[in-house]
């Protein structure tokens, strides 16, 4: 049984990204992203993950972090109501 190497993985993901892929990459914008992006080629190297996955997962961290901080407040008042 042959195993998929890393560059089999990403070149398969960019020709056809999935739904996940898509969100996390773009939630990836501004200060935040450049991090991400700087994080991520060492992390895959360390790791089984791919450079994209790992942007992904971070790109979709932060965007549940941004969702957090807008719906907290809105949930906060609604009960105080």
């Amino acid at each position: 049984m042959a195993t998929k190497t890393k560059d089999s993985k990403t070149s398969k993901d960019r020709k056809n990204p999935s739904v996940m892929t898509t969100l996390g990459e773009s939630a990836m914008t501004g200060l935040p992203g450049k991090v991400g992006g700087a994080v991520a080629r060492p992390v895959s190297k360390r790791t089984r993950w791919t450079e994209q996955q790992i942007r992904t997962a971070i790109g979709l961290a932060l965007l549940a972090w941004a969702l957090y901080r807008v719906l907290r407040p809105a949930v906060r008042a609604i009960r105080n109501r």
